[in-house]
């Protein structure tokens, strides 16, 4: 897809594709310059959308992944299993959906909670972007998802009451292609923060490649996704995104979140 984000006005403000050359889609030939709504593409099989949401209730003056732990965030360093386990000896018998990505491709599975006793995932994951407590009652402590081996102890997802993790945060799979569609941010009141966009693609470094200020209201973080391949939008297979933030000013930020709006097609 030689296509580049744009938005555009007729009435209200949408979001769109824009053609970087004569490009031809499922919805016919789209000529260099001329647009098509990103719903459709969303909208268009085999295509999926995939809605990660981050937040932290406490942002400081450096700058931090948007999810619930604070500071950056720490991925794994070696594929393994996970361990999920509560801080309160209540939450037993949930059913806690896990995701994340197991030799390269996306993973999913159930775990059953033993209360403060560590349970084992039965896949290995190199890297965990979602989990939710999905039945057997609401989440009375706090749980967490930590690793082992190499990464004992490193905590890679974390909620509460709100029974899933908020984590601004995604790793492209190998076995598909992904496209940043959108991506947002807001913030509490009387709060000003500074937000950023960052990719590393896979063995390489964090870079920077949009960034926002944002003063008690929501901005859209409106950039290229990195040009690994040519295409603008396209994220490049184990590419690593993330939306960070800090503080401008005294005191903590409160209520910070961020969102990224993924397309995902599966090979």
């Amino acid at each position: 897809m030689a296509f580049s984000t744009a938005f555009e006005r007729n009435g209200q403000r949408r979001a769109v594709l824009k053609a970087e050359a004569n490009t031809r889609t499922d919805f016919g030939t789209v000529p260099k310059g001329e647009t098509i709504p990103l719903v459709a593409v969303i909208q268009s099989p085999p295509n999926e959308t995939i809605l990660k949401f981050g937040a932290s209730n406490s942002v400081f003056a450096v700058e931090e992944t948007v999810w619930e732990e604070g500071g950056l965030y720490t991925y794994l360093s070696t594929e393994g299993t996970v361990t999920i386990q509560s801080d309160n000896v209540l939450d037993t018998g949930q059913l806690i959906f896990v995701e994340g990505i197991s030799g390269g491709v996306l993973t999913s599975e159930n775990v059953t909670s033993d209360g403060t006793t560590s349970v084992p995932t039965a896949n290995q994951y190199s890297r965990i972007f979602r989990a939710s407590n999905d039945a057997g009652g609401d989440t009375q402590g706090r749980f967490t998802i930590e690793g082992t081996g190499a990464d004992l102890g490193t905590i890679v997802a974390s909620w509460g009451a709100e029974n899933q993790t908020a984590m601004a945060l995604w790793t492209c799979p190998d076995d598909c292609t992904a496209w940043l569609a959108a991506a947002a941010a807001t913030t509490g009141a009387a709060d000003e923060v500074e937000f950023f966009l960052y990719a590393r693609p896979k063995g390489g470094n964090f870079r920077q490649f949009a960034r926002a200020i944002v003063y008690q209201s929501t901005a859209e973080l409106i950039a290229t996704t990195p040009k690994s391949d040519g295409h603008g939008l396209v994220l490049p297979s184990g590419i690593d995104i993330e939306v960070r933030a800090k503080r401008l000013g005294g005191g903590p930020a409160k209520d910070i979140t961020a969102s990224m709006l993924i397309i995902l097609q599966r090979a």
